[in-house]
């Protein structure tokens, strides 16, 4: 298996390749969102960064930004946790620079599941506005900004990974909804979302 499609850049020694995540996601890690390097996911090899194809071309630069410095504190030694809080705090600050302070981030409502609504939105300004650690999709019980009874799903997200990461969405909601705590309620949910997978006919 080889998820790498593109090799799009080559700053200071590594190697920055855009891959296909829903191949990552189905074979090696269900939890593999927009980007990695090998302190994070030990399939990464050495000396490489991986963005997600799906990732918009504008927000590269954020992502790239942010693998370096979290690859650079951990390499001198720091906890991922430490280097994580660091990268994302520096993202933030950049990110805040090109706001288009806008706050309708729905796109499209694609469809109601019982009194729930599953809305296509634009993932680049919620990163922007909301979480910039938003990634695939989302739902209220998970993140305050959402408003209740919503589920979002990233606009970038390809089109064959949309309907698995609803129904990771929708299991992971009726779970806590029903007393789970958000980190059971998820992993049962990767768990649906990778039998989902392995099962499927489509290009996941």
């Amino acid at each position: 298996m080889n998820p790498k499609e593109l090799l799009i850049k080559k700053i200071k020694g590594i190697n920055i390749w855009l891959v296909d995540g829903g191949m990552i996601r189905k074979e090696l890690e269900p939890d593999f969102t927009n980007f990695g390097h090998s302190f994070r996911y030990k399939f990464v090899p050495k000396n490489e960064f991986w963005i997600d194809k799906s990732v918009l071309k504008n927000e590269l630069p954020f992502f790239i930004y942010r693998l370096f410095l979290e690859y650079d504190l951990m390499g001198k030694g720091m906890p991922y946790e430490k280097a994580y809080d660091i990268a994302e705090n520096n993202e933030r600050e950049l990110r805040n620079i090109n706001q288009k302070n806008t706050k309708d981030v729905h796109i499209k409502l694609i469809k109601k599941y019982k009194d729930i609504e599953i809305w296509l939105v634009d993932g680049e300004v919620v990163r922007d506005e909301y979480d910039i650690n938003f990634t695939e999709g989302g739902h209220d019980l998970v993140y305050d900004y959402i408003p209740y009874n919503e589920i979002w799903i990233d606009n970038s997200l390809i089109k064959s990974e949309i309907p698995v990461t609803i129904l990771h969405e929708i299991y992971e909601r009726e779970l806590m909804s029903n007393g789970y705590s958000y980190d059971d309620a998820h992993d049962e949910a990767l768990k649906l979302e990778q039998e989902q997978r392995q099962t499927s006919n489509s290009n996941l």
